[in-house]
């Protein structure tokens, strides 16, 4: 499994379910003391030993959404197997379902009960749908606080930032000393456990991010630890917030993923962004 860009401005998937995130570049729940710069071989490495392991996986999320002066509690309950399936159902303070998501690395289906309607594309729509192209495995380590897995280290680099291990993309210039790329990545770690911290997705030729992830609050479960509350932010003109709160979680029992689509609803058409 390989780190890819994340092109575009927009975000991840939850964006899609919920509509976005929240405070960028909080301190987790206790801050780290000075520490000394690790390479990049050995910081990958470290990390990819503390995420969170799984064949499946369950929880239920409480959360909140600001966006366009408006804010809007739910409760969702997100299921997945790894390298397989994310499936999410999503309940509005009313206590029905009101929204039906299921991804695989090939499909990408979503069911709006209130709309009536329907998606049922390729993968690839997910780009046209959130703005991103996104792989799936990596889609999956963000919903659960893992660090994507380097396999490529030539486009990274690491460094410090206030007590926290960084693993950055390389800038890259081109003949004019312009930057090559538009869109860069930037994921920040606690030295003391080296879980996700932070998630930064930002313009080159801008200070304010596009993206940001904050985790917190980290749980054990069977040995590993899973961020029990997740903050993001989105910044596209205006901002969108969201906070995610992990009421309980479990990996000890294989899961369903039913999904059907009532045959009255009518089929919103996507069409698929080229790479």
């Amino acid at each position: 499994m390989q780190v890819k860009l994340l092109k575009y401005s927009s975000l991840i998937l939850i964006s899609l379910i919920f509509f976005a995130g929240c405070k960028s570049w909080e301190k987790t729940t206790s801050e780290p003391e000075n520490i000394e710069k690790e390479n990049l071989k050995q910081l990958s490495e470290q990390s990819a030993n503390a995420n969170f392991q799984y064949k499946w996986l369950q929880a239920k999320i409480s959360g909140k959404i600001e966006a366009h002066n408006k804010n809007i509690s739910f409760k969702a309950n997100l299921r997945m197997r790894k390298d397989s399936v994310i499936w999410v159902s999503v309940k509005p303070g009313m206590g029905f379902e009101a929204i039906r998501l299921m991804v695989t690395p090939d499909s990408v289906k979503m069911i709006n009960r209130l709309k009536r309607t329907y998606i049922k594309e390729e993968y690839p729509a997910i780009k046209t749908l959130i703005g991103i192209d996104i792989p799936f495995d990596v889609f999956q380590d963000i919903l659960i606080g893992n660090m994507p897995v380097i396999n490529s280290y030539h486009i990274w680099q690491t460094d410090t930032t206030n007590n926290y291990h960084v693993i950055k993309e390389k800038s890259e210039y081109d003949s004019d000393k312009n930057y090559k790329k538009k869109i860069t990545q930037e994921f920040r770690l606690n030295p003391k456990n080296y879980k996700l911290s932070n998630l930064l997705v930002e313009k080159t030729d801008s200070e304010n991010p596009l993206v940001s992830f904050d985790y917190f609050d980290y749980k054990e479960l069977e040995n590993m630890k899973y961020p029990a509350m997740i903050k993001g932010k989105i910044n596209k003109g205006s901002i969108s917030q969201l906070n995610l709160t992990y009421k309980r979680l479990s990996i000890s029992e294989e899961q369903e993923f039913p999904f059907s689509i009532n045959p009255k609803y009518k089929k919103m058409k996507v069409k698929i962004m080229s790479r």
